[in-house]
């Protein structure tokens, strides 16, 4: 046990935190969550895996639900864990093609389950801006940042802000994606026409935004029966 947590938390953590299985616990993702966990009473890691032979060894009455910020392939390894044993089940794993994410939705149908590529009530309150946006006499230009590591590109944001757009706006919109440093992650709309520019945009300043978001997603469907909730369920 840390030495800065005190007896009294530690057995109030033991017998009445959320109980968490943390799939992919040694990215980026997974260490931040680790240390939101750690700070926590109101939460326990009582099991990680970041293959899928860890599943043979998770105990089910120990985990109430499984946060996973994996690989596209381990997230529905672990998606299958909890629709076996009957598990709520938050994924922020980006990457996801149609059909994997078709397999989030049809999974709520059994267990509740929240998925969103990004779990910031920041970049919720973007996508919202981004359904204002109505004039076609711009041209569109979305951006988006991150560190070196990240695989995918367009990042699934990106994707997540163009889908917030008129139909005959995104057909339009130009996307360019940069991976470079350690940039957590930010996202930058730009309108442009002869006479002006209108740029918004969001930055990500730390990666406890996003572990914290997932923290707050598990609070919120840990009380459902089932079903499949994004962030716009969280937040509106």
């Amino acid at each position: 046990m840390p030495s800065h947590i005190k007896k009294n938390n530690s057995a109030k953590k033991h017998n009445s935190a959320l109980k968490i299985g943390l799939v992919g616990y040694s990215g980026k993702m997974g260490k931040s969550l680790q240390k939101l966990i750690k700070k926590s009473p109101l939460f326990e890691m009582t099991a990680k895996a970041r293959s899928e032979d860890c599943f043979s060894s998770w105990e089910s009455q120990k985990i109430q639900a499984v946060i996973d910020f994996s690989s596209p392939e381990l997230c529905l390894k672990s998606l299958k864990w909890c629709i076996k044993n009957k598990k709520a089940f938050v994924s922020g794993t980006t990457g996801l093609n149609p059909k994997q994410k078709q397999a989030l939705k049809k999974a709520g149908q059994i267990i509740p389950v929240f998925y969103s590529e990004n779990m910031s009530v920041g970049v919720y309150l973007f996508s919202q801006w981004m359904k204002a946006i109505s004039s076609a006499d711009f041209q569109f230009l979305l951006e988006d940042y991150h560190h070196k590591d990240k695989k995918d590109k367009p990042s699934g944001t990106a994707i997540r802000l163009k889908n917030h757009l008129p139909s005959a706006i995104q057909k339009k919109l130009k996307v360019k994606s940069y991976r470079k440093g350690k940039e957590f992650g930010a996202h930058r709309v730009t309108l442009k026409s002869k006479e002006e520019v209108l740029t918004l945009e969001h930055k990500a300043l730390n990666r406890e935004v996003f572990s914290k978001g997932a923290l707050k997603a598990l609070q919120f469907v840990i009380k459902k029966r089932k079903g499949f909730y994004d962030v716009k369920d969280l937040y509106s």
